[in-house]
């Protein structure tokens, strides 16, 4: 439909489904709704057949392959645009590569629908009524609403169409907050199946059965039966129970009858509105799960993408959305490491959508049954109460068995106040600079560092340690500068008090590499072939890899061609167990899989002989677990300190993990662009495992691009007020000279160091809690983020950025409650200059003020009344609250 100014709606026809959009211009954001679909011919040919329509300023399509049964109508959406112009047809290629396909056009009719019409080609535009407060009964259970079923737990009520057995309501009880958009008309699943070897895939959803049926089994329980899909032999059963928690658990099994593989099952789907009733755009929030946690205010006003896997980049399962009335909390319930993936999407006016997709093994029938529970409840709050939530079910899981204080597993200078440094040893001249020839001034030099930061030990971190050259596994030895050199280095670091901890690259392979800024070229394409059974492999028989052989220079330079080591192959284990404890050998206590991103596997496996199942698998964490296992066993009676570290954090491995390399300082721009940090990990579990502020380089805009100091003296504030051990580059943070920039965050760096060793037991093993309400002055920053159309580089060949601004807090806080009950609280003034800060405290406790050095400062105690306490910071100010254990 093409209206004036180049305006249109048209159903967008793609690889594995299909949308209908809503063309507004170039540059203004164009609604899409759906998908929908069954996935097409692609690759093979075939005739896709569709149908759209427009009345008034309702849309609808469907799509369907030729030969299969009409579905019913499976995409719905309203735009307001001008509802006069013609109807057409047409391709749209890249806007950017060449592009060839043939495709042709047949059997094509258009229909005028007059008054009253519509009716007669299936066509009901009005959404399902939403619930209301005369619906939902009094107590627990399942209801009737009209032809339609509803269950309610605790604050939570769902009500699912009849027809199509979508979630057409959620609604908190309480607020009266309603949680669906039924405008959207999601289907309450949608399945991938595929054929792997013939490089087939379709999609299937809820909306694409011929029968829906809807019964109450009891009193707490409901059901939905899908039968008769096109041309597949499926059957779908989705239960939903009223827990005695006061949750709602959703379960799902799927007979498979067909010879094709259900791989993915996105379930359950119930998209949000745009933006929350009754709250404006500040007042709207999603939680991202990732790094630092990402929170994202008004996620409906502009396009939005994110996704994780998990185990992965999803450091935990539970996705958030909250305004200031109510929120909405999703829960995976699954203890064992299944993989899955967490997604937020967002379009302007087409709805906000939280979802799980669950991955399973691609084996031609074999049955889908969810082996846990999604959970769904309502809450009353902010994030940190929805982590409460949380926490309050891991505290039943095996990560959360023992406390930190407790494990004997985890090295005692970890739990003593210990800070990282981070520097360079590739180059031969600048380590002799910087350390001598052969380290022979590495102790010294952290000496300084201890004496000038009053952490009790220093760990340093060499880049550039591994034989090819900066983060190019697997072929690490003889070491640089030799496997001797560390041998003393490590032995005399240990004499002073300090300790060293080596990054691998984890299951990455470099296999050649040109030279880069990272190391010297290579080439082991001789010891791949000889070896490349153990890597990762491709359904079509392949060996799964990157390939950045040609970039020398920028991102994924330092990759060159690699391949990644198969979690499930015991040959690929065996040569990493034995990579790990050669490093061990050379006296290094501390041993990280890098790359390794939350202890996930990069791509799925369908090579035969690795023992497991192809494709995704629980295989894929608990072979990585075992072998964290099997390192420690058999190192640890020779190396009693040996602890294990993986590149961010990921609930499932704190068990095998003395410490995370984690980046949960991040304030910007963490999990997408505008998601303000949190440091929502550290919130969940800093009382179970230790987390270093690894670089302190990421969440301040684009990576390479130095952002205001302000800014990185912020982020050294949030390792302080998050419990992270301070992890900076050496060469951000001088003891001496250095530019204006690096003199003042060396500066700030080194006060906020203080509190750690004096106070260990709340920045270090406490547990965190929601810290006080602290007013202070605002403060303006910047940071640069890429943007290739209005940015310009900052130097020759560099990334085109905006400068973008920011204002923070002058002052920030953070509270750790200690084993025996007592609660510390840090108050940091992150800036140059004086700060006052108005401090809220609970005026029911005695508390006693310290500065960050350890020092008591005489009168403590906030006014009895209020439980108000005024503090006057100086600049790059710590103070520490204690309060006494009740």
């Amino acid at each position: 439909h093409q209206g004036q100014g180049g305006v249109f709606q048209a159903l967008q026809i793609e690889a594995q489904n299909a949308h209908i959009l809503c063309w507004r211009g170039r540059g203004v954001h164009s609604p899409r709704f759906g998908p929908g679909g069954v996935g097409f011919a692609t690759g093979n040919g075939g005739w896709v057949r569709a149908k759209v329509a427009r009345v008034g300023e309702w849309l609808a399509a469907k799509t369907w392959l030729d030969g299969r049964p009409e579905p019913r109508w499976q995409i719905l959406g309203r735009d307001p645009s001008p509802n006069s112009g013609f109807a057409g047809f047409g391709v749209w290629t890249h806007p950017r590569e060449p592009s060839r396909a043939r495709v042709l056009f047949d059997d094509v009719s258009f229909t005028a629908l007059g008054p009253g019409e519509a009716s007669r080609y299936g066509l009901q535009f009005a959404p399902p009524a939403p619930l209301t407060p005369a619906d939902i009964p009094s107590g627990p259970g399942v209801f009737s609403v009209g032809d339609d079923l509803g269950i309610r737990s605790g604050d939570t009520a769902l009500r699912l169409d009849a027809a199509s057995g979508m979630i057409s309501s959620i609604v908190d009880v309480g607020s009266g907050q309603e949680f669906v958009d039924a405008e959207y008309r999601s289907p309450l699943f949608v399945c991938t199946l595929t054929q792997p070897s013939r490089g087939r895939r379709l999609s299937i959803s809820a909306h694409d059965f011929a029968h829906v049926r809807l019964e109450k089994v009891n009193s707490r329980r409901l059901r939905i039966m899908f039968r008769d899909p096109p041309d597949l032999a499926l059957t779908v059963t989705a239960d939903i129970e009223a827990a005695a928690d006061g949750t709602l658990r959703f379960r799902l099994n799927i007979v498979n009858g067909s010879d094709w593989c259900l791989a993915d099952v996105a379930y359950p789907l119930a998209p949000g509105p745009a933006v929350l009733g009754g709250a404006t755009g500040g007042e709207d929030h999603v939680l991202l799960p990732v790094q630092a946690g990402g929170l994202v205010t008004a996620p409906g006003k502009t396009p939005l993408r994110w996704g994780a896997e998990y185990p992965g980049g999803a450091c935990a399962q539970f996705l958030v959305r909250y305004n200031r009335r109510s929120g909405i909390f999703w829960r995976t319930d699954d203890a064992k490491g299944w993989c899955k993936r967490l997604e937020v999407k967002a379009l302007p006016e087409s709805g906000v959508v939280l979802a799980f997709t669950h991955r399973r093994a691609e084996q031609p029938g074999v049955d889908f049954m969810l082996p846990y529970d999604v959970v769904l409840r309502t809450f009353r709050g902010d994030w940190m109460d929805a982590a409460d939530l949380y926490r309050a079910w891991a505290d039943k899981q095996p990560w959360c068995a023992t406390p930190l204080a407790q494990r004997r597993d985890i090295p005692g200078f970890l739990k003593e106040g210990s800070g990282v440094i981070i520097a360079s040893v590739s180059q031969a001249a600048a380590r002799k600079k910087l350390f001598g020839a052969n380290l022979e001034r590495l102790p010294e030099v952290l000496d300084a560092y201890r004496r000038a930061t009053g952490f009790r030990h220093m760990i340093f971190v060499p880049y550039g340690w591994e034989n090819r050259g900066t983060w190019a596994g697997i072929n690490y030895f003889p070491a640089v500068p030799s496997n001797e050199t560390w041998r003393n280095t490590t032995a005399a670091l240990r004499r002073h008090g300090h300790r060293c901890a080596f990054l691998t690259s984890g299951s990455w392979w470099v296999v050649r590499r040109r030279r880069t800024g990272n190391g010297p070229a290579f080439d082991d394409t001789a010891q791949f072939e000889a070896r490349k059974d153990m890597c990762i492999w491709r359904a079509d028989g392949t060996v799964w890899a990157v390939d950045k052989y040609e970039t020398t220079r920028g991102g994924g330079s330092w990759r060159g061609y690699s391949v990644a080591l198969c979690h499930g192959s015991a040959a690929a284990r065996r040569t990493l167990k034995g990579i790990f404890l050669n490093v061990a050998d050379l006296g290094v206590p501390l041993i990280s899989f890098d790359q390794e991103i939350g202890g996930a596997q990069p791509a799925p496996c369908y090579r035969s002989d690795h023992g497991h199942a192809p494709g995704y698998g629980s295989w894929m964490w608990t072979d990585f677990r075992d072998l964290c296992r099997e390192i420690l066993a058999e190192g640890k009676p020779r190396y009693p300190e040996l602890g294990l570290f993986l590149e961010n954090v990921s609930e499932l491995a704190i068990p095998s993990m003395a410490t995370f390399w984690s980046r949960q300082f991040g304030e910007i721009d963490v999990g997408v662009a505008g998601a303000r940090g949190v440091g929502l990990f550290s919130y969940l579990y800093h009382d179970v495992v230790t987390m270093i502020g690894a670089a302190c380089v990421q969440g301040q805009g684009r990576l390479g691009v130095r952002p205001d100091a302000l800014l990185r003296c912020r982020i050294m504030a949030n390792n302080l007020t998050r419990g992270l051990i301070p992890g900076p580059f050496m060469s951000d943070v001088p003891l001496t000279g250095g530019d204006p920039w690096r003199r003042q965050v060396s500066r700030a760096y080194r006060t906020f160091a203080e509190p750690y060793a004096n106070f260990p037991r709340y920045l270090v093993l406490g547990r965190c809690l929601r810290p006080p309400r602290v007013r202070c002055a605002g403060i303006r920053t910047f940071f640069y983020r890429a943007n290739a159309k209005k940015g310009k580089p900052l130097r020759p060949g560099g990334v085109p950025v905006v400068k973008m601004s920011l204002t923070l807090d002058a002052v920030t806080a953070g509270s750790f409650r200690a084993a025996d009950g007592s609660v510390g609280t840090v108050v940091v003034n992150a800036t140059p200059e004086a700060q006052t800060a108005t401090v809220t405290l609970r005026p029911d406790r005695d508390y006693t003020l310290y500065r960050g050095d350890g020092t008591r400062i005489a009168a403590s105690a906030p006014k009895p009344d209020s439980g108000v306490l005024i503090l006057s910071l100086e600049p790059f100010g710590v103070r520490m609250l204690v309060a006494a254990a009740r």
